[in-house]
């Protein structure tokens, strides 16, 4: 029995005498074999051999420490559900016959091809975006989990209120976030402006969660179409790839997050899209396309550029056409682009001082760009580095694509292994998914949150090339094969196949889900105040954090506020920020001028007391970490006694803290007269009264926490300010006493 789904010659019916498409093979040079051949192999090496473990702690800091830590639990979560699979694999290739195989086959082949296209690419979207709200409402709470997102989204709720940027003023410290700026022109995130528009109208539509699910949608319908251009005369592939990326959790999951990297995906596909669609003779589609790369760029730069780069020279290779052609098809492109690049470089010049400078420089320093470096935080990036990362991505990114333990990656690369010759398409997409791998390479930051969300721009196209590799798998082996008397390979793949995603859909993914909600950065979801009539809520933020944003408010970048916290004695950046807080400037710059600003890699904190004993007669090159409440820190040198104003510091975070950044995007707004309720973070009695001053019309109260691993909870703002601020020495925590920092 011939099924559609190993064996293209049903799929090509009728299209025998036409040019060749995307989707066909054409001849294989020796240099295009070597290149396929080569991609494979470093595609195995990167995924098979742990890698990741080059990276050296010492060098690389809490980011290489994480890093190896995380990876080593996927490398040996991936090889032990393997084995497993390949004792399912063994099993199906005994007891599944070729001819069974092939009626299965033909009838998954029949079902998806037979739904008309729009049809089943509404459904799979609509697929997506609900999935992605119901993540987004049942687990997250219909809020970020992410410092990216909420300086986001609190810019976003200013220009919903018709407001450009936040206010600029002397109390900065009181609501500044991480991953912000105070300018001369007011208070704005670090991030290019894209995903900040976008989320506009959902504020004004009192939803700003729906902005995930919506552009979900808007990725997966684009990317069916998109698919069926690429591959119109093998169905199943294209289709596939949708149904693929539809249930992909990994792309559901980041996208639904808030993050901006599904502004990205959703730019790409339906640009992409349009940009094919212009090439196919309709120009005036390059207009629209033009505009959605533009805000791509003004959304992830980097990102962008390598996928846009892919576009604009893979789909004239795929489409041919005349130079009169390409130029309508540019001239639209640019004529769509250039209001929204003119309104980004516009917003750099008017908060940042040139259109080329952005948000990154001004917060990070020369640091944050591209290259072999080191990175703001001090930890050294070569290349090196830059293999062990991408190592790491690429094996993360194999699991957490559809939370198998069938890797991806690998299952591409024996595909390219096999195939001998690629169609056009394939190609096409394999740049399309390398390309901004080899650009990630060359940036120092990698994050491995919610899986390796740099990648997450490029997962249409991963998905797509699984599709293709699982179908042209299954087409290369031969049917009849059989090994060891009566083993038939294929058989055993495709069991493989339904057991590895069998148990992702019935256990791994649920379990990934929900490890995402509950005590997971349940600060995000720590639920606001609700006090009554206008009110003014101090928030009982951390001591560095507290001390950090006094500085970053007071103009230094969060670079050097970074290393300051990393780097020197609590006790001592805070002398600094209350100099500065004082406007006693002459004293802070001499203070400053004392402190370590030198970047260098921080060691991973260990669990409990926040780093390990320092060896002895080693000489230390930053202050010990030590716990004074759950994820709230103190540094110190050996031989240290806090100070008594430093001692009252520590002792106000003994019942711990509340980060103020998740909080700022659901209240009201600074700057707002109107305002019911201003939330600020709680800066002590002293720095308190000025804003009390300010603000004589407001009840005051105190936001905190009621015992270390306690509710929130709204008292009185004088009984707050006795519990917190007031408390006597025997109510240290322990860490102080073992430590020796009481007086």
């Amino acid at each position: 029995m011939r099924s559609p789904l190993t064996d293209q010659a049903h799929d090509r019916a009728g299209a025998a005498r036409a040019a060749p498409g995307p989707s066909a093979r054409v001849p294989e040079t020796r240099g295009a074999a070597a290149l396929r051949v080569g991609i494979a192999v470093l595609l195995l090496l990167l995924t098979l051999l742990p890698l990741y473990r080059l990276l050296d702690p010492a060098e690389t800091g809490i980011a290489g420490a994480i890093t190896r830590t995380m990876l080593d639990i996927y490398y040996d979560f991936s090889w032990s559900g393997l084995l497993l699979l390949l004792a399912a694999g063994m099993v199906g290739a005994r007891l599944l016959a070729p001819d069974r195989l092939d009626a299965l086959l033909a009838r998954s082949a029949d079902r998806i091809r037979r739904p008309r296209l729009p049809r089943l690419a509404l459904a799979a979207a609509l697929f997506a975006g609900a999935a992605g709200a119901a993540f987004s409402l049942f687990v997250l709470d219909g809020t970020a989990n992410f410092i990216d997102a909420f300086a986001q989204l609190l810019q976003a709720r200013y220009w919903a209120a018709g407001e450009l940027a936040g206010p600029a003023s002397d109390m900065g410290g009181f609501w500044g976030i991480q991953n912000a700026v105070f300018t001369g022109r007011g208070w704005v995130s670090q991030y290019p402006p894209g995903q900040v528009a976008l989320l506009v109208p959902f504020y004004w539509l009192g939803a700003p969660w729906l902005l995930g699910p919506v552009l979900l949608f808007v990725t997966v319908f684009a990317a069916a179409l998109l698919f069926a251009r690429l591959f119109p005369d093998d169905p199943v592939v294209a289709r596939l790839a949708l149904l693929l990326l539809a249930i992909s959790p990994f792309f559901i999951f980041v996208g639904a997050s808030l993050m901006n990297h599904i502004t990205t995906a959703a730019c790409t596909c339906l640009g992409g899209y349009l940009l094919v669609r212009a090439w196919q003779g309709r120009a005036g589609w390059s207009v629209p396309a033009g505009a959605l790369f533009a805000l791509s760029l003004a959304t992830r730069p980097l990102s962008t550029i390598a996928a846009g780069a892919v576009f604009l020279v893979g789909v004239p290779l795929l489409w041919p056409g005349s130079w009169r052609r390409g130029l309508r098809v540019g001239l639209g492109g640019l004529l769509g682009a250039a209001p929204l690049l003119a309104a980004w470089l516009a917003y750099n010049q008017h908060f940042f001082g040139a259109p080329f400078t952005s948000g990154y420089r001004v917060t990070l320093g020369p640091a944050m760009s591209l290259g072999f470096h080191r990175d703001p935080w001090g930890n050294w990036y070569g290349p090196i580095e830059a293999l062990a990362y991408t190592s790491a991505d690429l094996i993360a990114l194999s699991l957490n694509l559809f939370e198998t333990t069938l890797p991806a990656v690998p299952v591409i690369a024996l595909f390219l292994l096999g195939a001998r010759r690629l169609p056009r398409a394939v190609w096409f997409i394999l740049a399309w998914a390398l390309v901004p791998v080899l650009a990630n390479a060359l940036y120092w930051h990698h994050g491995l949150y919610m899986g390796p969300r740099m990648l997450h721009e490029s997962a249409p196209a991963w998905i797509a090339l699984f599709a293709a590799a699982v179908v042209g798998i299954l087409r290369f082996i031969p049917a009849r094969l059989a090994v060891v008397g009566a083993y038939f390979p294929r058989s055993g793949f495709a069991v493989m196949l339904a057991a590895a995603f069998l148990m992702g859909f019935v256990y791994l993914i649920p379990r990934r889900a929900l490890s995402y909600g509950g005590e997971w950065i349940s600060v995000a979801r720590t639920p606001l105040p609700e006090p009554p009539g206008r009110a003014l809520v101090f928030v009982h933020d951390a001591w560095s954090g507290r001390s950090a944003m006094t500085l970053a408010s007071a103009g230094l970048r969060l670079d050097v506020v970074e290393t300051l916290v990393r780097q020197n004695s609590t006790c001592r950046v805070h002398e600094l920020a209350s100099a500065w807080a004082a406007g006693d400037t002459a004293r802070a710059a001499r203070m400053l001028a004392a402190l370590d600003t030198v970047p260098r890699a921080a060691p991973l904190l260990a669990a409990g007391l926040g780093a390990a004993a320092p060896a002895p007669g080693a000489a230390l090159t930053q202050p010990i970490p030590i716990e004074i409440s759950p994820g709230n820190r103190l540094r110190y040198w050996p031989g240290e006694v806090l100070t008594p104003e430093c001692l009252r510091e520590a002792l106000s975070d003994r019942r711990g803290t509340i980060d103020i950044a998740p909080l700022l995007p659901r209240a009201d707004l600074h700057g707002d007269g109107d305002a019911s309720v201003l939330i600020v973070r709680d800066l002590g009695p002293e720095r308190n009264a000025a804003l009390l001053r300010a603000h004589p019309e407001r009840t005051p109260w105190v936001y905190a926490l009621s015992h270390p691993r306690g509710a929130p909870v709204l008292v009185p703002y004088d009984a707050g300010m006795s519990v917190l601020w007031h408390a006597p020495v025997a109510e240290a925590p322990a860490a102080l006493r073992r430590h020796g920092l009481l007086p």
